[in-house]
């Protein structure tokens, strides 16, 4: 979420405490603020902080009123939604909530005593320096970057979102919200037509209030449709947008014409610049004071141009459609059918169903219905990973030893496609950390908003591929605000022909990193095949590079940590 940071320093010893504290100033801001809080000493920069009437409840980041939006029931525990932490003193001792949408970054330490919670790892190595867990590490390559509450880093952990901690290193987390609760509802949306008035209305509410705190934004466009539906609810709310849309010099990464027709269709300014390789460093981690290689080198570029955008039209934040092909329900399978079969719907309707399906995957009938029904039969199951040729087979063995995210395990009778739809929204998590432009100015994702979530995850999954298109409640919600051309696209462009530029130019810097780096010193890579394909003298034709770039994006995040 944000550009501010934090850092909670919680000892018996108060005395202690605060000593680490006055210790730590030095790695915050000039304008860092201290605030004593119980047995915790907390400091921040440019992050809202409130306390309560009661002064039992101490409030770090944005929190919103439900006031108008469906929710509170199933969420008491939460009573407003944002992007936020709560602390609050109770007779057990401090007790650290987590806001369900994630949006604000937490990780905690415990260190001889003294429990640390922060917006970034970083700031927790004010009691020593952090090591790198290699075996999670390997894990967390070997399974695709999946997320669980352990880290790359030795004994710092990520809090899941919706849950509450004790400040103690012995305490067990407590579960106060789930996405089962809302995948598994037991009063889902009953109609398509209800569906779409109730996403308009959360989205269109969930972006206003974002807007009372960030009026003039820039927002990243493609003309696709989620970073459209922002665009739409921002001009609703009366922001003033500057809209950007990045192009690369292959047709597959240029979407300008679809991002015209956006600005087109909502008057609203645009402005359109080239992928430049010039601001990206390889050997540079935007993820540095992260505990995981979440970003991607290749982002370094539109980082530093709309920084620049930013900095010339005076935007206070920046916001984004991220997240709305996982919250809509992107799915391109046969699992929509299945779970209608699991409902035990009408045949008439299993047929519209499965026609869908047919038409949005490009199938035949016969083999949709097949498959529909096997999904039926299974029921749940892990999402696959796509398995990377250059790790070790010591690396790859990581994978199943990695602890589960909670939102990973399905309860009893959850249907497939409901069980892949949250396993989706978990993994769009890698992309909202708030790195490079977002360490500058607040980064928003108004989509992976809690109100937004929790309602399309109450939304069938059958409705979502309605007509044969992929996020129809999404589409019809925003019909007859957006341009005809971006409702029936259904091209998407990609960053692919950049990052293989990328690759390309710099083949060289590529295998020495890798192959003399920590990853091969360590075991985690294949030394030998990595050579092989980037001394292969031909043009790239397959996916590989984009494996191999990830590797490069955990070796320099590693050196980060390691030196």
């Amino acid at each position: 979420m944000s550009a501010g940071r934090y850092l909670i320093i919680s000892s018996a010893d108060i005395e202690r405490g605060s000593a680490i504290a006055r210790s730590a100033k030095s790695s915050l801001s000039a304008n860092v603020r201290m605030k004593a809080f119980g047995s915790a000493v907390i400091l921040s920069t440019d992050m809202p902080i409130a306390l309560s009437a009661t002064g039992k409840t101490l409030t770090i980041g944005h929190a919103f009123p439900w006031t108008g939006l469906d929710g509170v029931a199933e969420a008491p525990d939460f009573p407003n939604w944002g992007s936020y932490i709560q602390l609050s003193d109770t007779p057990r001792g401090l007790v650290l909530a987590r806001d369900p949408s994630g949006m604000l970054p937490c990780y905690v330490r415990h260190v001889d005593g003294v429990c640390l919670a922060a917006s970034d790892a970083e700031l927790l190595t004010c009691v020593g320096a952090a090591e790198i867990d290699w075996p999670h590490l390997a894990g967390f390559l070997a399974s695709g970057g999946r997320r669980s509450p352990a880290t790359c880093l030795a004994d710092i952990f990520e809090p899941v979102p919706g849950t509450c901690w004790q400040l103690d290193p012995h305490a067990v987390p407590e579960t106060l919200w789930s996405p089962w609760t809302f995948a598994a509802a037991q009063r889902p949306i009953p109609s398509e037509t209800i569906a779409a008035e109730q996403l308009r209305h959360t989205v269109e509410h969930v972006v206003q209030a974002w807007v009372t705190k960030f009026p003039d934004v820039v927002l990243g466009v493609s003309g696709g449709l989620d970073s459209s539906i922002v665009a739409a609810a921002l001009k609703h709310a009366g922001a003033n947008i500057t809209a950007v849309t990045l192009a690369t010099r292959e047709p597959d990464g240029d979407e300008r014409v679809h991002a015209r027709a956006l600005a087109h269709g909502l008057a609203i300014s645009l402005v359109e610049a080239f992928e430049s390789p010039d601001h990206v460093n390889l050997e540079y981690s935007a993820a540095a004071p992260l505990p995981r290689p979440s970003t991607r080198a290749f982002s370094q570029s539109s980082d530093a141009i709309q920084l620049a955008i930013a900095s010339e039209h005076h935007a206070a934040a920046f916001m984004s459609g991220g997240g709305g092909d996982s919250v809509f329900c992107a799915l391109r399978s046969a699992s929509p059918l299945a779970d209608r079969i699991l409902a035990k719907a009408a045949p008439t309707n299993l047929g519209r169903t499965a026609r869908d399906v047919a038409r949005l995957t490009g199938s035949p009938l016969g083999p949709v219905l097949v498959r529909g029904v096997r999904n039926a039969w299974r029921g749940a199951r892990p999402l696959p990973v796509l398995a990377n040729p250059f790790l070790s087979t010591d690396c790859m063995a990581a994978a199943p030893a990695l602890p589960l995210h909670p939102w990973l395990i399905p309860p009893p009778g959850t249907p497939p496609g409901k069980a892949a739809h949250v396993a989706w929204i978990l993994g769009i998590f890698n992309h909202l950390d708030p790195v490079g432009r977002t360490l500058q100015l607040p980064g928003i994702f108004p989509l992976m908003a809690q109100p937004v979530v929790e309602l399309c995850l109450r939304i069938p999954t059958w409705m979502w591929v309605r007509g044969g298109r992929d996020r129809a409640v999404a589409r019809e919600a925003f019909r007859d605000v957006l341009p005809p051309a971006v409702l029936e696209r259904r091209s998407k462009g990609t960053p692919a022909s950049f990052v293989m530029s990328l690759f390309e130019s710099r083949r060289r810097q590529i295998r020495e990193m890798l192959c003399d780096g920590l990853l091969a010193a360590n075991g985690l890579i294949d030394r030998a095949a990595i050579a092989q394909y980037t001394r292969d003298p031909r043009p790239v034709s397959d996916v590989r590079y984009m494996q191999i770039m990830s590797l490069v994006d955990a070796e320099s995040w590693a050196r980060c940590w390691a030196h």
